[in-house]
């Protein structure tokens, strides 16, 4: 069932995209939320990953309040908690189409001013393939690869003794939370601003969140 038909998330003023996963655990516990494959992933594993981002992002990258990370990886569940989790902690969140080529990534990052990346290996590797061709000052990987690539930061395992997670950032429901560019197919990518209030509205958020 679509979460919209349990709670009108998109009328509710109280949530943002920001604290969009807090807020369907609060409600609704811990329940089956996606499918990747053939398997299903609870509220609660969801929540946490999110939350772990979200300190790393903090912590180790120290984000800034509008600070926009970029998005260019394999497109799979973890892309969307790394959407989440930027905004979360306060940013912007710039997914790219990982089928963009490397001029076109180029000129977004230099064009917005972004200078934080978030990849994985496969990408980097087949569409990268050197840091320097790219202006980023802080390189992340996000994937499963037992072996971090030189010059780039990755989340820490989930610490336990860490104590309780940071709260969501609290944003403007009108305040630009995400960047989304177009696949280029027809010119040059164009990246078109969306609010918190736009994303919950769309239903953009809640695409892949159902129970």
């Amino acid at each position: 069932m679509n979460i919209f038909r349990r709670i009108q998330l998109s009328r509710d003023r109280s949530v943002t995209v920001a604290n969009l996963v807090d807020e369907l655990l609060r409600r609704n516990g811990d329940r089956e939320v996606s499918i990747e494959g053939d398997r299903f992933f609870r509220l609660a594993e969801m929540h946490s990953e999110i939350c772990s981002i979200d300190a790393f992002l903090r912590r180790d990258v120290r984000l800034q309040p509008g600070q926009q990370v970029a998005i260019y990886r394999t497109n799979d569940r973890r892309c969307f908690h790394w959407f989440l989790a930027i905004i979360r902690a306060g940013g912007i969140a710039v997914p790219l189409n990982p089928m963009l080529t490397l001029a076109e990534v180029r000129r977004i990052l230099s064009n917005s001013g972004t200078d934080i990346l978030v990849t994985d290996k496969a990408v980097f590797e087949q569409n990268i393939a050197d840091r320097k061709a790219l202006g980023v000052r802080t390189w992340i990987q996000a994937d499963q690869e037992p072996e971090t690539l030189d010059g780039f930061l990755r989340v820490r395992a989930v610490d336990t003794d860490a104590g309780m997670p940071f709260p969501p950032v609290a944003i403007d429901p009108g305040a630009t939370v995400a960047v989304f560019h177009t696949s280029g197919t027809s010119g040059f990518p164009k990246g078109a601003a969306l609010s918190s209030r736009a994303l919950l509205g769309a239903r953009v958020s809640l695409s892949l969140i159902h129970i």
